[in-house]
């Protein structure tokens, strides 16, 4: 019974475009570990006091030309966790700004 949560939404930008964008941005986060396979990534977010950390998972999927279906997700490190604080909630907040912003400036950029 791990606490999960998720978002999804689309941004005017090729897939691949914005995964090469989502590595940096994703680490101005503070998030650990943070790699790419293919259209998935992956980070997470370590031990602080409202949970003992969260797995985050980024998936992208073409919708349309230069348009993106994203994804994210975050799941308690500890699968017995029953409440998080709202720290999920916070990380899936936080990487959807981030990802809206990447998203934002020229795609040659």
């Amino acid at each position: 019974m791990t606490v999960r949560r998720e978002a999804t939404f689309e941004v005017q930008m090729a897939a691949g475009t914005l995964a090469d964008r989502a590595i940096p941005a994703l680490a101005a986060l503070g998030l650990n570990d943070v790699h790419r396979d293919g259209l998935t990534i992956k980070a997470r977010r370590g031990l602080n006091w409202r949970s003992f950390g969260e797995h985050i998972t980024v998936t992208l999927a073409e919708s349309a030309p230069d348009r993106t279906r994203v994804k994210v997700e975050s799941a308690s490190v500890v699968v017995t966790t029953l409440l998080d604080w709202g720290s999920g909630a916070k990380n899936v907040r936080d990487v959807r700004a981030a990802l809206i912003k990447a998203s934002e400036g020229p795609a040659g950029t």
